[in-house]
């Protein structure tokens, strides 16, 4: 059980470099021109069938032509992997809008309303 958790954060820390990677030097769609895309953060399931690859994606306003653009190049990005990284049975890819930055920013701008003398360094 505990080397399943393992090895799938293994699996998808390297599924995470390489589609990095592979973005950046060998993805041609116009969707991706001019967008900032990071990949945040791969999860595997244990019996490897499903990663989802967190992305986060510069300006806001390409995010959804970004996601489509991913999820259309899934296959190729997929059988890539796939030889690059010797792994027998690739997963599935789905990719995901990594929101946890967007959502600590707002949970910043709660606390600081409730409590606007927290938020000033002048005061500690």
């Amino acid at each position: 059980m505990r080397g399943e958790k393992f090895r799938s954060k293994r699996v998808g820390e390297l599924i995470r470099r390489e589609i990095a990677s592979l973005i950046h030097r060998g993805l041609k769609d116009y969707r991706l021109e001019g967008a900032i895309v990071s990949i945040l953060e791969v999860r595997v399931d244990s019996e490897l069938a499903v990663a989802d690859a967190y992305t986060s994606v510069l300006p806001e306003s390409r995010r959804e032509d970004v996601l489509e653009a991913l999820e259309h190049a899934s296959g190729f990005i997929r059988s890539r992997l796939s030889r690059e990284l010797h792994i027998r049975q690739m997963p599935e890819l789905r990719f995901k809008l990594d929101t946890s930055i967007e959502y600590g920013m707002r949970l910043q701008r709660i606390i600081e309303d409730l409590n606007p003398a927290a938020g000033d360094p002048e005061d500690a």
